[in-house]
């Protein structure tokens, strides 16, 4: 079964003012990267990841990391 190429894990509503800041955190786990299989079991993929930031998925802001098991 193909999985899709972008999935929402996390989010966090935020006001900010004008030229205010905050910083927000999110932890990434094995938690956080695995999925549901056909098998009925969940399973997390060792491998490369990119991770985006931003208002919406079209958002410039990303970077990458790996999960090794």
């Amino acid at each position: 079964m193909a999985r899709p190429l972008k999935e929402l894990k996390g989010f966090e509503m935020i006001e900010l003012q004008p030229n205010e800041t905050k910083t927000v955190t999110f932890v990434i786990n094995q938690n956080t990267i695995q999925y549901y299989t056909a098998n009925s079991k969940w399973e997390a993929k060792v491998g490369d990841f990119k991770i985006f930031i931003g208002g919406n998925s079209a958002t410039t802001l990303e970077s990458n990391f790996q999960y090794t098991n």
